[in-house]
């Protein structure tokens, strides 16, 4: 990756574990078509909304 390269972003939510207040996502970023890095990540929302926001699909395309 270079400066001035577009850096395109995918992430799936893998699982949400509300008792914890925790999301589990999918990260993949690719540059020119071409993975530059992939990996998941545990993170925690700074609110109920964002529960409900990481549940639901945003990129318009629908659940893999």
């Amino acid at each position: 990756v270079r400066p001035g390269d577009t850096v395109h972003a995918e992430v799936t939510i893998k699982q949400l574990i509300p008792e914890k207040r925790r999301v589990v996502m999918s990260t993949i970023c690719t540059v020119g078509g071409k993975v530059v890095i992939e990996g998941d990540a545990l993170v925690m929302p700074t609110s109920r909304r964002g529960l409900a926001v990481a549940s639901t699909d945003l990129s318009g395309r629908g659940s893999k």
